[in-house]
């Protein structure tokens, strides 16, 4: 398998979820003036280096109204790079393809410097597959570029066994009372559903557990090689996509999705040792 040819697979999701994103960032960007919940006066209160640090001027610039906007617009431009490579694939496009990841990689970490509120996986998982992919399609060898991919695919198996770990030791996601209460939420959740959940405690019992047992087992799934991968990545898929449609969370089917050519070139690694 080619890390270039693996790495724009990666990129194809990515830059679909960057440009999901972006756009919501500018849909909502009455949000990001001095009266809507992400105002820069008053989301600087929370870090003293915006305030009155040396760098406080130049923060401000780039962070208020509507200078901010720029960051969105910087990664839809970015995005249409990487989109336009993974489609095209043509070997003129890899070095372009790595600056524009690198490009969103940093617009992404200014935006969660300052907005650093409301945060989620998917968003710190978006930044390991920008870091990832600016390398893999950079530097040059394909040793560093197979670890870069490597790299990325670790993080995910490492997302989902902590987060696997965290609902194993609470007594209230072995219950079942966890998705019950989440579903039971106007924001992330539908409460008709959250109600039947309560009235049906097996049913919530047993979602909760096949979240633990999937985010649990997809680090012992891996060392089956391909297959293994292929069973994490089908989990996964149902898993996200079920997680945008019902708890809003867009991003998370694009980002973690990114992460899956680099995860089955890991399982070929993996493979290849066993035989």
């Amino acid at each position: 398998m080619d890390p270039h040819d693996v790495a724009l697979w990666c990129a194809l999701p990515f830059a679909i979820g960057v440009t999901v994103d972006a756009l919501e960032l500018l849909a909502e960007r009455s949000q990001l003036g001095d009266g809507g919940l992400y105002g820069y006066s008053a989301l600087a209160t929370g870090r003293p280096s915006l305030v009155s640090g040396p760098l406080a001027p130049s923060f401000a610039r780039v962070f208020r109204y509507p200078h901010v906007l720029g960051l969105g617009i910087a990664q839809l431009i970015a995005a249409a790079v990487l989109f336009t490579a993974a489609i095209i694939r043509s070997p003129e496009l890899i070095v372009p393809a790595g600056f524009a990841a690198i490009v969103i990689l940093g617009a992404r970490m200014l935006l969660y410097f300052r907005n650093c509120l409301g945060l989620d996986g998917g968003d710190q998982m978006m930044l390991v597959v920008a870091s990832g992919l600016a390398v893999a399609l950079l530097i040059p060898g394909r040793v560093a570029q197979t670890i870069a991919l490597d790299y990325i695919a670790a993080q995910l198996l490492l997302s989902y066994a902590i987060a696997g770990a965290a609902k194993a030791i609470s007594p209230v996601w072995r219950s079942g009372s966890a998705i019950i209460g989440i579903m039971s939420t106007i924001n992330f959740g539908v409460p008709r559903f959250g109600g039947f959940l309560r009235d049906h405690p097996r049913l919530a019992r047993a979602l909760c557990w096949s979240v633990i047992v999937c985010e649990c087992g997809a680090a012992i799934a891996i060392l089956a090689g391909t297959p293994g991968a292929i069973a994490i990545i089908t989990a996964g898929v149902l898993f996200h996509i079920t997680v945008a449609l019902v708890m809003g969370l867009n991003l998370f089917p694009w980002s973690f999705g990114a992460t899956y050519p680099a995860l089955l070139l890991l399982a070929h690694s993996i493979g290849t040792l066993w035989r």
